[in-house]
């Protein structure tokens, strides 16, 4: 952010001097500070939208929408297993099927962290139909050095019907999340009034793991 202030107070003091010469300065400014700009709101290993460039998009969006949160399931262990490298072509990979599925149902995506992604879509779509387009396009599998690694990824939706923060949907779609792992992963959570994280009591009943 200091440097996107700095170029922008470069661009403004050539703009102020308004003589030709400038000019070359000028264009050289705007197109530091587009890719400054491009840089703080996209993610450098997906090119997808990162939580700063979702929180952006995301003050444009009226209600109602649905809002995804999508984690894969056991994906230290794959980094583990396959090493650091294949596990950076599986999060690039799964990015890309992610912004191809949520263009797909009219949305967009992100990549908030680690592992952890999010969508915005529209409510024209079911929960189940999402969660059937999304999980369909990762789970399919991925070449990686020779070998064949299938992905699969939990998820929680949330339908958002009145006006929220970004941190409250993305917490109530956690939530949902969250129980779709302690279910065993590969599946999804539609969060609802009430819904709380679930204890470590119901991952053992449900067996489920991280």
């Amino acid at each position: 952010m200091h440097r996107l202030l700095l170029i922008a107070a470069a661009l403004a003091a050539a703009f102020a001097a308004g003589r030709a010469s400038t000019r070359p300065t000028r264009a050289r400014l705007h197109a530091q500070l587009a890719q400054a700009t491009h840089r703080h709101h996209h993610d450098p290993l997906t090119g997808l939208l990162n939580r700063t460039g979702l929180a952006a998009a995301y003050h444009t969006i009226t209600t109602p929408h649905l809002i995804v949160l999508l984690d894969l399931d056991r994906f230290k262990h794959l980094n583990d297993t396959h090493g650091h490298r294949t596990g950076d072509h599986l999060l690039a990979v799964t990015g890309s099927r992610l912004a191809t599925a949520a263009t797909h149902l009219g949305g967009i995506a992100a990549r908030l962290s680690g592992d952890e992604y999010a969508a915005i879509l529209p409510t024209r779509h079911t929960p189940q139909h999402v969660a059937a387009t999304l999980t369909g396009h990762i789970r399919q599998p991925v070449t990686a050095d020779g070998a064949s690694i299938r992905v699969t990824a939990s998820l929680g939706i949330c339908h958002i019907s009145a006006p929220t923060t970004l941190t409250a949907a993305l917490h109530h779609a956690d939530i949902a999340m969250y129980h779709a792992k302690t279910s065993g992963g590969n599946t999804f959570g539609l969060h609802h009034t009430g819904m709380t994280m679930p204890t470590a009591t119901m991952a053992r009943q449900r067996g489920g793991r991280r």
